[in-house]
């Protein structure tokens, strides 16, 4: 089945108009022979006898979300995401040693008595042409991480390669595991009510299979809590500390880099997908979105095959900190100023200005930057530039951040992963949630963040006793 592409978003065509961004950091070369990493997937269904056995490609790039309604007029979705090129894929075409599959938000219509879903896989390049494939209620909800394992295990089958890639795009709250409220959770779907918590995100890898690249346009989830649980399972991890827009420009890029170049390493596609992502947030920045919300923004590749040194190094500095008499002046300084990201409560309705106050997500390097420079300890301040040097040069092997809002300097201060964080005062309407911070994945107890924390609470709190009291 033929299916003419619409009008594209001119920002992927723009963004390779111009040389490659220069990644951050030195460590793209840490990868060793990165292109041989071939994913060994779990058993899957056998393919029909009766049809012809599918042939092995180089890549299989899966495309899988979900918007929490049916609202075709401003997003664009649910096809967009694979048969509309007003999510950039028509750019990229289908080359030849790619499969490009999608399943795209499943919704049950007042019209029609049973959800409408399709998988499509884009089988031609030019003329485009896409394949649609049926999908039976039980897989529908993508809301559930076990559709989410379904759509992988079937594209494993009918599209195998020697690696894969995988971009998931719904509204996102970081390592949160919300009810119902108007913050949603990952992949939230209103229709069911359903969302993908931390540790379901997790499942999805330990039942359909380890991915080389997982791309994420949920918001803010490129932070320490979420990326730990992709440990094993994922070689680098693409996504925002900050509000994203989610559209294929990202996609694009890899499908063109890895079409082009099917061996390439991270040095030639991690600089191709943040240079698309930055070139968009500029027209999104054009068009007053980030202005209007008075946010910035920021877009990293993290490196999860170092995830168990990060860990150890976060707890070895989070031990020395506690340890170290006289230090609560340096973190309750790093509390007060270090670059925070969107609180909880989605986008304000109407839009305008957070109030970052209650923010409780921010920049794991900034902190520590900022703790290091006030701290009174010789051996504190070292070890913060340790850790500041693993996750800029280890950890996070590329990053942007773009626009200065009035609560801080994204370009400056954002570098590529969030962490959990002391608010600068209670929010007074915090989201409900399901689970807490140390049930959310196992990174707050490994990496004794979680103990920070309840020390960090009370240095704080005594700063600001202090300061009430004066």
């Amino acid at each position: 089945m033929k299916l003419k592409f619409a009008v594209a978003i001119a920002i992927t065509l723009a963004a390779f108009a111009c040389g490659i961004a220069q990644a951050n950091g030195a460590s793209l070369s840490d990868f060793a022979n990165f292109a041989g990493r071939v994913v060994n997937a779990p058993p899957v269904p056998a393919a029909a006898s009766s049809a012809v056995a599918p042939a092995m490609k180089d890549w299989t790039i899966m495309v899988y979300g979900v918007y929490p309604k049916r609202d075709t007029a401003s997003v664009g979705f649910p096809a967009c995401a694979v048969t509309d090129a007003g999510c950039s894929l028509e750019d990229a075409g289908s080359p030849a040693n790619l499969n490009i599959v999608g399943q795209t938000y499943c919704f049950k219509a007042p019209e029609y008595s049973e959800y409408d879903c399709t998988r499509y896989a884009v089988t031609k390049s030019s003329p485009y042409e896409v394949s649609k494939f049926k999908v039976d209620e039980t897989s529908a909800d993508l809301g559930r991480y076990t559709s989410a394992v379904d759509f992988i295990k079937w594209a494993r089958t009918n599209f195998p390669a020697k690696k894969y890639a995988l971009f998931m795009y719904g509204e996102g709250s970081g390592w949160k595991n919300v009810q119902q409220t108007t913050q949603k959770g990952m992949m939230y779907n209103d229709d069911t009510g359903h969302h993908i918590s931390t540790m379901e995100l997790r499942k999805i890898f330990e039942e359909a299979g380890r991915v080389n690249i997982f791309l994420t346009h949920s918001c803010k989830m490129q932070m320490a809590e979420v990326a730990f649980e992709m440990r094993g399972y994922v070689d680098i991890m693409f996504g925002s500390e900050e509000i994203t827009v989610a559209d294929l420009a990202e996609v694009a890029a890899l499908v063109q880099t890895l079409g082009a170049q099917p061996n390439a390493e991270p040095a030639v596609f991690v600089p191709a997908v943040l240079k698309a992502s930055k070139m968009k947030y500029s027209r999104a920045n054009e068009l007053n979105f980030h202005k209007l919300l008075d946010v910035g923004n920021t877009f990293s590749a993290l490196n999860l095959t170092v995830s168990d040194e990060f860990a150890a190094r976060v707890r070895e500095w989070a031990k020395l900190v506690i340890n170290k008499a006289n230090e609560c002046d340096a973190v309750d300084y790093a509390i007060n100023n270090v670059l925070r990201f969107a609180p909880d409560g989605g986008i304000p309705n109407p839009p305008g200005p957070y109030n970052f106050t209650y923010a409780n997500f921010s920049d794991l390097y900034n902190f520590v930057e900022l703790v290091g420079a006030k701290a009174k300890n010789a051996a504190v301040k070292a070890k913060s530039v340790e850790l500041e040097s693993f996750i800029a040069n280890k950890l996070v092997i590329g990053h942007h951040g773009a626009f200065q809002s009035k609560h801080g300097d994204y370009a400056a201060n954002s570098h590529g992963i969030s962490i959990e964080m002391i608010p600068r005062q209670p929010n007074p309407k915090p989201s409900p949630l399901v689970s807490s911070y140390r049930e959310s994945s196992i990174f707050p107890t490994v990496s004794g963040w979680a103990n920070f924390l309840d020390w960090a609470q009370q240095c704080h709190a005594a700063h600001n006793s202090a300061a009430v009291d004066r």
